[in-house]
């Protein structure tokens, strides 16, 4: 056991310089004779929102591939990248599988000092954290570059807007693309409104059980905009009625679900303990997929995050499906346990992990 995470000797001046003699791929098959992987995670007081998050990161194998080959110093911004070498770090040591389980210590008080939101003395919610650490790793190897776009806004006439856009393994990996289909319901007339996602929302039907298809299509029915979310038609001259419809125009490599169990009834907030039932291996996400889109649209179940309790007291944990040996392991906190795939399905399931089958 190794409660204390050792920064390598090569974490000079805030970077880590890795030679590794292996292509990425090679690496993760290299080390499989230990414990590559399978390295726990110490509680901080409060920190097992943050320790089931990590793990179900440094499960994904492309982003465990970028850092292990240590191609992200390249791209590194220095002056805000200190969390972004911590995390680098910390998935050296869960995947160097020389200690049961390692310390997040040295990743935390820095994550910390950039988000003093996340302190060790409250609870925190997973959801939140994990937004939060996406958005630290994209801006730490951010690539700027300009870039023109067409942008129309509700149903404005088209224009094109030049627009700077930031590139980074974070977006490669996770960062997915809706469209919001609007209509105006007087003169109907049709606009789209993209927006950028890492992470889809999903609304749970009110029910004791149900699918995750039943989420899907809980997030993509069409709606009808009254009231005060009119939308100002150009065509029309003022305020309409009108129905709005989202579709993928970009599908991810990696999709995030979050199932938000968490919800408000009559100004209190609750949990819901509906259970959702998800694929492992056959997601198909092409009825939400726009046609104009080239992704594969299959996906198989890679991590999940769970939340036991209500909101006063709960607890998370990780399942996590090994990238070399593909069986399923438990994390909860420092102890790590494989489990039938049977367990896999769980009533508290919070944030589900896919990978695109064609990558």
């Amino acid at each position: 056991q190794h409660p204390q995470s050792s920064l390598p000797a090569e974490y000079i001046g805030g970077r880590m310089a890795w030679k590794w003699k292996y292509s990425p791929k090679e690496q993760l098959e290299d080390i499989s004779s230990l414990h590559p992987g399978l390295t726990g995670l110490q509680n901080l007081e409060n920190t097992c929102y943050m320790n089931a998050v990590l793990q179900c990161l440094c499960s994904l194998t492309p982003l465990v591939q970028h850092f292990l080959s240590g191609t992200w110093n390249t791209a590194l911004h220095e002056e805000i990248g200190e969390s972004a070498t911590a995390f680098g770090c910390l998935v050296s040591d869960m995947w160097l599988g020389e200690f049961d389980y390692v310390s997040p210590e040295a990743f935390h008080s820095i994550f910390e000092k950039r988000y003093p939101a996340f302190s060790r003395r409250t609870q925190h919610d997973a959801q939140e954290f994990l937004i939060c650490v996406l958005d630290d790793l994209h801006e730490a190897f951010k690539e700027v570059s300009p870039a023109v776009v067409f942008w129309e806004l509700q149903l404005f006439p088209p224009k094109w807007i030049n627009l700077t856009l930031g590139t980074s393994i974070i977006t490669e990996l996770f960062e997915g693309q809706l469209s919001y289909g609007i209509r105006c319901l007087r003169c109907k007339a049709l606009s789209h409104r993209p927006e950028s996602f890492t992470i889809l929302s999903l609304p749970i039907p009110s029910t004791r059980v149900c699918s995750l298809q039943d989420c899907l299509e809980c997030f993509f029915q069409p709606d009808t905009l009254t009231q005060n979310n009119q939308i100002h038609c150009y065509w029309c001259g003022g305020n309409q009625d009108a129905t709005v419809k989202a579709s993928i125009t970009k599908a991810p490599q990696i999709i995030i679900f979050h199932l938000k169990r968490f919800a408000w009834q009559d100004k209190h907030r609750r949990k819901l303990s509906t259970t959702v039932c998800y694929p492992f291996s056959d997601l198909d996400l092409s009825p939400y997929i726009s046609a104009s889109c080239c992704n594969n649209t299959e996906y198989s179940l890679c991590a999940v995050v769970n939340h036991a309790g209500d909101l006063d007291y709960g607890h998370y944990t990780a399942f996590c499906k090994h990238a070399v040996t593909k069986h399923w392991y438990s994390f909860d906190d420092a102890q790590v346990t494989e489990i039938p795939d049977s367990e896999v399905q769980a009533d508290t399931a919070y944030l589900l992990f896919y990978t695109s089958k064609g990558y």
